[in-house]
C-alpha cells in the first residue's frame, strides 16, 4: 500500500504519530553552502519563515477526525515555536483539500494539478 511506505519513511523527532497516521512540521533553517538558500524546500514552500506541513492518514482512518486533529496539533506547535503561518501542498483531487479549506488554508499558488496553501495562525 502506497500510504504505508510514506508513513514508514517519516522517522523524525518532530513527527506526530498515531495508528494509521503521521504528520510533521518542517522548518527549513539550514542553508546550503553553495547557494546560501535553504536546501529542504518542498512543493509547499512559500518563505523561509513558514514551515511546511506533511500530513498522512491511511485510508481506514480517514473521515474520522484524525487529519483535523493532526492539523490542530501542528498549528498549536507552530504557534508555540513562534511561527505566524504554515504552508502545505495538496493535489486538487485529494479529498483532504476540503479539510484544509475548512481549517483556514487559502491557496497562494496553483500548479497544473496541485495548490500551495497557507494558513495564518492568528486567524485560527
Amino acid at each position: 500500500m502506497r500510504g504505508r511506505g510514506v508513513l514508514a519513511h517519516w522517522p523524525r523527532p518532530d513527527l506526530l504519530r498515531c495508528r494509521g497516521c503521521a504528520a510533521a512540521l518542517r522548518h527549513c533553517s539550514e542553508r546550503t553552502a553553495t547557494s546560501g538558500r535553504s536546501g529542504c524546500r518542498g512543493e509547499g514552500f512559500v518563505a523561509e519563515d513558514v514551515p511546511e506541513l506533511s500530513v498522512g492518514v491511511l485510508p481506514p482512518w480517514r473521515g474520522q477526525g484524525v487529519g483535523r486533529a493532526l492539523l490542530t496539533e501542528l498549528a498549536r506547535r507552530a504557534v508555540e515555536h513562534g511561527f505566524a503561518r504554515v504552508s502545505l501542498s495538496v493535489e486538487r483531487a485529494n479529498h483532504a483539500r476540503r479539510l484544509y479549506v475548512t481549517e483556514g488554508f487559502t491557496t497562494v499558488e496553483s500548479g497544473p494539478d496541485s495548490d500551495t496553501m497557507v494558513m495564518v495562525l492568528s486567524e485560527r
